[in-house]
């Protein structure tokens, strides 16, 4: 049995580009916190220029190693040159921490509009044959009412029975829309985290074998 693992897939190289960025800005706050620079001479710090570079060689070193582990739209990433560092010109935002809790967020709004969708499909009809029987019955109570009486009261119960079937309407409009947006948000967002899932976890294995 071939002991080859198999590569991560992504679909963009901008993913590794960000994790690559806020490694870098990670290891380079460390090295803020723990050896500042001092300003108030022009003298190099020897020590901190030297940790500067080991630490730079290490995050060029695991993702060079992470190259060779990765295909980018089924593409092997190792000689992509735009993953190299000072190539990339993006711009990425630090990353949300709460990216986990905001898919369950929208799993949880899904399947309650999944819910008033399916009530209305059942409702609806029987909404729309109520307001119809309760219009056809104030008609025909009406009907010994003559000349103007009568066609004004037929109208008055025609415009209201029309505006409950809008208002059964508008609501299952408006409910396959917010469905419609949930279904399309939420495979985006859920792929995003699991790609950066694989990505971290990858990098965490090369690190400890490192």
């Amino acid at each position: 049995m071939s002991s080859l693992q198999p590569k991560i897939p992504l679909d963009d190289a901008a993913d590794i580009r960000y994790l690559r960025a806020n490694l870098t800005k990670a290891v380079r706050d460390k090295l803020a916190t723990h050896l500042p620079k001092d300003n108030a001479t022009d003298h190099e710090d020897a020590l901190r220029s030297r940790v500067e570079e080991l630490v730079g060689e290490f995050v060029a070193r695991t993702f060079g190693m992470a190259k060779s582990s990765v295909t980018i739209n089924g593409m092997d990433a190792s000689d992509d040159k735009t993953l190299d560092p000072d190539t990339g010109a993006d711009h990425f935002e630090p990353y949300d921490p709460s990216l986990h809790t905001r898919v369950q967020k929208l799993q949880e709004q899904l399947e309650v509009e999944t819910l008033k969708v399916t009530q209305l499909r059942r409702d609806a009809p029987r909404r729309a044959a109520e307001a119809q029987r309760a219009a056809l019955s104030a008609l025909e109570a009406e009907t010994e009412v003559n000349g103007d009486d009568e066609v004004a009261m037929e109208e008055d119960v025609t415009l209201e029975a029309l505006a409950r079937e809008e208002d059964v309407k508008h609501d299952y409009e408006e409910a396959m829309q917010t469905l419609k947006e949930l279904k399309k948000s939420i495979p985006m967002t859920t792929a995003k985290l699991e790609r950066a899932k694989d990505v971290i976890a990858y990098l965490e294995k090369k690190k400890a074998q490192a």
